[in-house]
């Protein structure tokens, strides 16, 4: 049986292409990418939902919380925000501001 393709796809080369160089059926990707994520976490590196959060992490920080939602699927930010991006572990520097408003507030003073 021959896995047949949109014209688009058929002008497109696989970016992992059977051994024989076509494309794969979709059942063929999921079991060796189940495989690969058992090998994975047999050794403790990472799960998918790891994967996930670090995928939404990074589409976050480099693109926006929306693109991070759509691509894993989410129908709001919501559910991303709460659970997969990674929040930032300090704060950002507003020292000058911060600066700044203590010298305001002492020339009020006196």
């Amino acid at each position: 049986m021959t896995l047949k393709l949109s014209p688009f796809f058929a002008s497109v080369p696989a970016v992992f292409p059977s051994g024989k160089g076509t494309w794969k059926w979709p059942n063929n990707y999921r079991r060796t990418l189940r495989a690969a994520l058992k090998d994975i976490e047999s050794e403790g590196q990472i799960s998918p939902h790891v994967f996930r959060k670090s995928v939404a992490t990074l589409i976050d920080a480099e693109a926006t919380l929306e693109a991070a939602a759509a691509v894993l699927g989410h129908s709001g930010t919501a559910v991303t925000a709460k659970h997969y991006v990674k929040k930032a572990t300090a704060a950002p520097d507003m020292s000058e501001i911060l600066d700044r408003f203590g010298k305001n507030r002492n020339e009020k003073d006196g």
